[in-house]
């Protein structure tokens, strides 16, 4: 029962047998050489030598047949066991790997039910493996989804990172004044129309830009023009206004001579009326004084009415 102990059965059971096969030929000596040998040994002394040797031949060759018994079981017993282990270690360390039929499924005895269960638990153990590897898939597919995704946002955010600057320069220069500056970097397919947008603004505010300098340059020179007109104007009305001034003094001049004209021949006239009473000869020179006079005061009204029309266009001035 201890031979499972032992790590070489063949030689145990051989060993075994050895001792144990030679026990009926020794006890067939022992009995001979007691009980036969000295009567055999009296009457027949030669057939007690051979019968010694036979017996003594039997027990060595019962002691081989016993080692060669106790080998071959050993190797009937052993080698199934041996073998077993080593498919079970071979089994259990390569895993899901080996493949190998399970032996002994067939046996009735303990050997059988061993090679069963071991078929049970490769059973358990493909299960087993089965759900680790998809486990394992799983797990793979996820890492490589999670590093796809954060490749993707480490991507989108270096692209955002490099058009924000790109925009942020441009509107830096565009805050300067340089409006010759255009984004030549190269933007992602989804920020495309972004630059081309950006480029077409900065392009349509530099011609706005240009027409509008072009514009006020225009208006300056219109404002040149129109400031030397007013002042040329100026000049006119001074000497206009001057002129006039004259021209007034020289009527408020001639009104008064003419007032005193008037005076003079409202004075002849009634000098004349009061000599019409003496003198009949001078009444012709009289009426013509008087109609001279009143041609005279005639002239004076025209000459104020010329007096109003250039106050009034002096007042206009």
């Amino acid at each position: 029962m201890y031979f499972h102990k032992v790590a070489d059965m063949r030689k145990a059971m051989a060993l075994l047998f050895t001792a144990i096969a030679p026990v009926p030929a020794l006890l067939a000596l022992a009995a001979y050489q007691i009980w036969l040998a000295p009567v055999v040994g009296q009457q027949a002394p030669g057939l007690n030598s051979g019968a010694t040797i036979a017996l003594i031949t039997s027990v060595f060759g019962s002691a081989v047949v016993g080692w060669l018994g106790g080998w071959r079981l050993g190797m009937a017993v052993g080698d199934p066991l041996s073998h077993w282990a080593w498919f079970h270690q071979t089994m259990m360390d390569q895993k899901e790997k080996f493949q190998d039929e399970i032996p002994y499924l067939d046996f009735k005895g303990p050997l059988g039910k061993l090679a069963r269960r071991a078929a049970g638990s490769r059973k358990w153990l493909q299960e087993r493996a089965d759900e680790m590897a998809a486990k394992t898939e799983q797990a793979r597919v996820s890492d490589e989804a999670r590093a796809v995704h954060e490749d993707n946002i480490a991507r989108k955010d270096l692209e955002q990172t490099t058009v924000v600057q790109a925009l942020a320069t441009g509107l830096s220069k565009a805050a300067d004044g340089d409006l010759m500056h255009r984004i030549t970097e190269d933007f992602p397919e989804s920020y495309q129309q972004l630059k081309i947008d950006f480029n077409d603004a900065m392009e349509k505010l530099q011609d706005a830009m240009k027409r509008l300098a072009l514009s006020a340059m225009g208006i300056r020179a219109s404002t040149d023009e129109i400031s030397q007109s007013a002042e040329d104007l100026s000049r006119r009305t001074e000497n206009q206004a001057a002129s006039l001034e004259q021209t007034a003094a020289a009527l408020d001049q001639i009104t008064a001579t003419v007032r005193k004209t008037a005076e003079g021949a409202t004075e002849a006239s009634q000098v004349v009326l009061g000599a019409t009473a003496e003198t009949e000869e001078s009444s012709q020179v009289v009426r013509d004084a008087v109609a001279a006079m009143s041609e005279i005061e005639r002239s004076a009204q025209q000459i104020s009415q010329i007096i109003g029309v250039i106050d009034e266009i002096a007042f206009q001035t």
